[in-house]
């Protein structure tokens, strides 16, 4: 129950393609007025954005937002690169709430990992 009240006017936005060339073309005031609009009445939005390196559009949008979580692909993405990318959003004026670490596999042997 508690859930299901958090739950009460949840919204998910995904990322979808973003090389659709309309996306190209938007200007900042485009931008904020779409979250605007798409945030109305919502208690919580969760927006999957493009990653940062890949769509200047994604910074775009992180900074109109209430907080970004950077999420990182383990043992694909290196530390320099996520730290860039953490830059790149605090300098677009994103407020970056933290990390996710994603897709990271168990490196703990077995034998181990049942004692821990």
């Amino acid at each position: 129950q508690c859930l299901q009240r958090f739950c009460v006017n949840l919204s998910v936005i995904t990322a979808g393609s973003v090389a659709h060339s309309s996306l190209r073309r938007c200007s900042a005031e485009s931008i904020t007025r779409a979250v605007d609009i798409l945030q109305e009445g919502q208690r919580l939005t969760i927006w999957d954005l493009p990653a940062v390196g890949q769509h200047d559009l994604a910074l775009e949008l992180a900074s109109q937002l209430d907080g970004v979580l950077l999420v990182v692909e383990s043992e694909r993405v290196m530390t320099d690169v996520a730290q860039t990318a953490a830059n790149r959003l605090r300098s677009a004026g994103a407020k970056l709430l933290g990390a996710v670490l994603n897709k990271h596999r168990e490196h703990v042997p077995g034998w181990l990992a049942g004692r821990l």
